[in-house]
């Protein structure tokens, strides 16, 4: 039977959405733990070195090597969950040249290194083998390698679910039942096991195509297809979340041209018809639906078996496809400008919060500064007065450096101000930074000095604020704002500088209120669903169904969720920060000192004319 119909297009392009994970190609053995590209099994067994890396390769893996971070928190977590006390082995061993770490199955010096400190120092003279030491926190640690301890297998996982959108081009050809080329942008599941981290990556390239430029990018759209299982009659809240992800990711002008395609069917009603009407809003049309079977294509034509149904899949497929390309042509082709505005918009808006809670974080680190410091003060005036030395210790925000190689995450990090712009950029190339979230007409957005696109690079750490103990003196504190000032201070007037300080801070986030605000605001105007990732209601449903289903990962997807759960209520974060700030401001009042009139409203203009 063919395909017949007039077409007067040349081109149709068509997005295939996979709204399920491809689970037999992600999931590890029995037994064992999905993390990245590998799967790791824990031991209950106690062998010295030599045994467990036996007792690996019998399993086609190896002793765990740990290359990143990330790899290494994933491990920490899951022994923790494994029970209190137990150390394991690793990989590695530095048994051919001292102190010359090495992964014993890839002969790779440590690139990594987690190391409890003043670690390792071969106190024995023959510790050449590395676990991870349970009293000192699972930190690493050099040990003989006759000790007994419980160790950890890692080998590759048959990883055969698309990890990148591909674009295929299927041209029209003579023997074509179709007289038109067709481009099609396949896009990798959501929700599989590796979570909101893999999925964002997923987001992160469907901005990436959609806003490209010239023949790298689509500027056009003929139709965006659900791909369903037709099985699937009580959809779980995981495929509620990729439903809603998915179709977050689209302007409003979309809507007239997403076609539901189900999978798996069997020529009778899908169940999974029923799971749809159940959804809020009922965001996917799926009354024109497009059944399909594909086992028809992989049966023997050989022989022919009265009672096999794949004649009938095989022509319920063609029939399908048939009408589902007839209602692709009466649909009119859509432009990706207002598609591409959302994910612009959705991009900029992770970053504001994200920086938004860094900001409250550093305002309220200093509030607890001022309050300790004001303490202190008070309560040792005379000592102050008599010693201008005087030495105190006060907790204090500080900058440090951590190292994310090896994690395949980009990063916008300003080189004049030694500042993360933007810590999981979608651009590696340092050439493509004026494209940057945190760019607006090549102006970082961001770093204390606004620099220009071209001073910030792809960095293998980012900068992030910690807390310490820090010793000061109080005439070091005193000339610091003197200098700024350029007047001597009372101790009353130094403690009103700090305050200045803090109200400098305010200002800064309320500018960044109100910019998340807008974005959203527009957000709301031109996307076709919400971000359910914005809702702490839809993330703690997830939280509580990983909790249920507690498949492999379940507790890092839990740690990610309660991340963008903070991300989620920078609401009541914001609303605490200046709450704080009130109450430090009523402590500290007094009749004579009033801030100059006007000096924080002209703070507060200057700081938004950076945005602009």
């Amino acid at each position: 039977m063919g395909i017949t119909f007039l077409h007067s297009f040349s081109v149709l392009n068509l997005v295939l959405l996979l709204t399920f994970p491809d689970k037999g190609s992600t999931e590890c053995p029995i037994g064992w733990n999905h993390f990245g590209s590998s799967c790791y099994f824990f031991s209950h067994e106690l062998f010295n070195w030599l045994d467990a890396e036996f007792s690996c390769r019998a399993h086609n893996a190896r002793l765990a090597e740990v290359q990143s971070k990330e790899q290494s928190t994933f491990l920490v977590n899951m022994c923790r969950t494994e029970g209190p006390g137990i150390s394991y082995w690793l990989g590695g061993r530095d048994d051919v040249v001292e102190g010359r770490w090495m992964w014993a199955q890839t002969d790779q010096v440590f690139n990594f290194t987690d190391w409890y400190p003043n670690i390792p120092d071969n106190v024995a003279g023959n510790e050449n083998c590395l676990h991870m030491y349970a009293p000192w926190k699972l930190k690493w640690n050099d040990v003989t390698c006759a000790g007994l301890y419980r160790f950890i297998c890692e080998k590759e996982s048959a990883l055969s679910q698309t990890e990148w959108i591909t674009c295929y081009t299927i041209y029209n050809d003579a023997s074509s039942r179709i007289n038109y080329t067709i481009n099609l942008i396949d896009t990798p599941g959501f929700g599989d096991t590796r979570g909101l981290t893999q999925d964002a990556r997923i987001v992160s390239q469907i901005r990436e195509l959609f806003t490209a430029k010239g023949e790298k990018g689509v500027a056009f759209l003929d139709a965006v297809c659900f791909i369903l299982k037709a099985p699937d009659a009580r959809l779980t809240t995981t495929q509620k979340y990729i439903f809603e992800s998915i179709l977050a990711l689209f302007g409003k002008d979309i809507v007239d041209n997403i076609c539901t395609l189900v999978t798996f069917a069997d020529g009778q009603i899908p169940p999974v018809l029923a799971g749809l009407e159940a959804l809020p809003g009922k965001p996917i049309p799926y009354k024109d639906h497009f059944p399909f079977n594909n086992s028809a294509l992989f049966v023997n034509n050989v022989d022919k078996d009265q009672a096999s149904l794949s004649p009938s899949f095989w022509e319920m497929g063609i029939k399908s496809c048939e009408k589902f390309f007839q209602k692709v042509l009466s649909l009119k082709t859509k432009s990706l400008l207002l598609t591409s505005e959302v994910l612009a918009k959705r991009g900029k808006l992770e970053i504001n919060i994200l920086h938004l809670q860094h900001e409250i974080d550093k305002g309220l680190s200093k509030i607890n500064s001022l309050e300790q410091e004001v303490t202190i003060f008070t309560k040792f005036k005379s000592q102050i007065n008599e010693n201008k030395n005087f030495q105190y210790t006060v907790k204090e925000e500080h900058v440090e450096k951590v190292d994310i190689s090896g994690q395949g995450i980009y990063t916008t990090t300003c080189l004049v101000c030694n500042f993360t712009c933007h810590d999981n950029c979608i651009h590696a190339d340092d050439s493509n930074k004026y494209y940057c979230g945190a760019m607006t007409n090549g102006i970082c957005q961001y770093c204390p000095k606004k620099c220009i696109w071209s001073a910030h690079s792809n960095v293998s750490y980012i900068y992030k604020s910690k807390t310490r103990m820090v010793n000061k003196t109080y005439s070091g504190m005193l000339s610091k704002y003197q200098e700024a000032s350029q007047k001597k201070l009372t101790q009353t007037q130094l403690i009103q500088k700090m305050t200045d300080d803090i109200k400098i801070c305010e200002c800064g986030i309320q500018v960044m209120i109100e910019e998340i605000t807008t974005c959203t605001n527009r957000i709301k105007e031109i996307a076709l669903r919400p971000d359910p990732l914005s809702t702490v209601e839809y993330i703690e449903l997830m939280m509580e169904s990983e909790k249920l289903e507690k498949k492999s990962g379940f507790q890092l997807r839990i740690k990610t969720l309660e991340e963008c759960k903070k991300r989620a209520q920078y609401g009541k974060s914001y609303q605490f920060f200046t709450d704080r700030l009130k109450d430090t401001q009523t402590a500290l009042a007094q009749s004579d000192q009033q801030e100059p009139a006007g000096f924080f409203d002209n703070a507060k203009q200057k700081l938004k004319n950076l945005f602009n």
